[in-house]
């Protein structure tokens, strides 16, 4: 146990630090909504307002995560949590952009035909982002043990999500004999299976923060 004498030195200067990771967080649950949005639509007007909503969401948070990593140069915190609090920064801009680029695929795919596993998946997605919501939420306050519960439960929605695409996998390989129509389906389960992996990804970064913490 670190005497509070030799803690005080070694701890982040500016505790408010790991608050700045809700702004991002929260617009990628605001684009997984989006997302959501645009797999139940079949006008091809409110798809392109859709899509044009979750472009401004991603522009801000590219403005958020050059904010935030300014800021983060100017604050005093120790050397291994600097690592993992940039890192949480990028991976969460990262899932932004990941789902702000499957939204310009699904766009047009959307035209199409309607897909149940997409529905699914969408769903799965903005499951995973809505934990990553409260994980990242607690990074910051008081509910530090409940990250690990939190990550455990985005475990469980990784798995659940690599179930449906196994299920998507199969009828595309049985059903889709149209070659473009078969790629373009397949690109769009590998990105909405890829941005849950990312989500997990960003649960992990959480989980080491609040693991290497001295605080």
């Amino acid at each position: 146990m670190l005497p509070e004498s030799i803690k005080s030195l070694i701890q982040p200067g500016d505790k408010l630090i790991y608050n700045r990771f809700n702004s991002q967080v929260l617009l990628l649950h605001e684009i997984a909504v989006l997302l959501n949005k645009m797999l139940n639509c079949d006008d091809a007007d409110s798809l392109k307002e859709i899509s044009g909503q979750i472009r401004q969401h991603y522009l801000s948070s590219a403005e958020a995560y050059r904010n935030n990593t300014a800021h983060l140069a100017k604050t005093f915190i120790t050397p291994i949590d600097r690592e993992a609090v940039h890192e949480l920064y990028i991976r969460l801009h990262a899932a932004c952009r990941s789902l702000y680029l499957t939204s310009r695929s699904l766009s047009w795919l959307l035209m199409m035909a309607k897909d149940k596993y997409l529905i699914a998946m969408g769903q799965n997605l903005y499951k995973a982002t809505e934990v990553l919501y409260e994980l990242v939420h607690d990074i910051g306050g008081d509910g530090r043990r409940h990250v690990m519960k939190h990550a455990a439960q985005m475990h469980a929605i990784r798995r659940e999500m690599d179930l449906t695409y196994d299920q998507a996998l199969k009828k595309l390989y049985e059903e889709e004999a149209v070659p473009g129509k078969f790629i373009i389906r397949h690109e769009m389960l590998n990105a909405l299976r890829d941005a849950t992996e990312v989500c997990q990804e960003i649960a992990h970064t959480g989980e080491n923060i609040v693991l290497t913490s001295v605080g």
